[in-house]
């Protein structure tokens, strides 16, 4: 038995003689109306969609059956009203608000602040991505902590759901302008922890 997706709403399934025997069926009782039919139908439109992708629950079916010289048949299996339900999926995915990645900067003069406030976050369950940098200037040291902030799109400012527990990281550092902060240590300053800087602090 061959499976081909044609489309995201037609499937072509090439049976051969002998899966013809195994399903116990024939080209003369080639009818859906056949319980035995169906019964075979249903399971070939399983196997489909775990091989394909192909979901014969989006519409009506619509089956056509061709023998074929080798004793198979070929079936073309067709979903109607397929855009409608395709429209009804779109249109739950524009409701669900999306996700928008942000970032945070926070500016350190000690190695010890920022290693405590990475020990909060790991405590806290911060999983999103950090880095961490460190920056000597005429005799003065600073450490920078990068952090991933998550908002959705479509809430009020109100709502927002800050990812990166700036008030945690607040209580030690001072938060930074993040678009001049984050062209300032990419220019100026060492990338000391490039993924995973929480992690990897908060072991200290």
């Amino acid at each position: 038995m061959e499976l081909i997706l044609i489309s995201e709403s037609k499937l072509k399934i090439m049976l051969t003689a002998d899966d013809m025997a195994d399903y116990s069926i024939t080209n003369e009782c080639m009818s859906y109306e056949n319980h035995d039919t169906r019964r075979m139908f249903g399971k070939i439109l399983e196997k489909a969609k775990e091989k394909t992708g192909f979901d014969s629950s989006l519409g009506k079916l619509f089956i056509q059956v061709y023998p074929s010289g080798n004793g198979g048949c070929e079936v073309y299996v067709t979903t109607e009203n397929t855009d409608a339900n395709r429209g009804k999926r779109q249109d739950k995915k524009q409701n669900t608000p999306k996700k928008k990645k942000e970032y945070c900067v926070y500016m350190f003069t000690d190695l010890v602040s920022a290693v405590d406030v990475c020990k909060m976050l790991k405590e806290s369950k911060y999983e999103n991505e950090s880095s961490f940098y460190s920056e000597e200037k005429s005799g003065v040291k600073k450490y920078y902590l990068v952090l991933q902030e998550e908002m959705s799109v479509n809430t009020q400012p109100t709502r927002r759901r800050t990812l990166c527990k700036s008030d945690l990281a607040e209580e030690f550092g001072k938060k930074v302008d993040c678009k001049n902060a984050l062209m300032y240590i990419n220019e100026h300053a060492k990338k000391l922890v490039e993924n995973n800087a929480v992690e990897v602090l908060s072991r200290f």
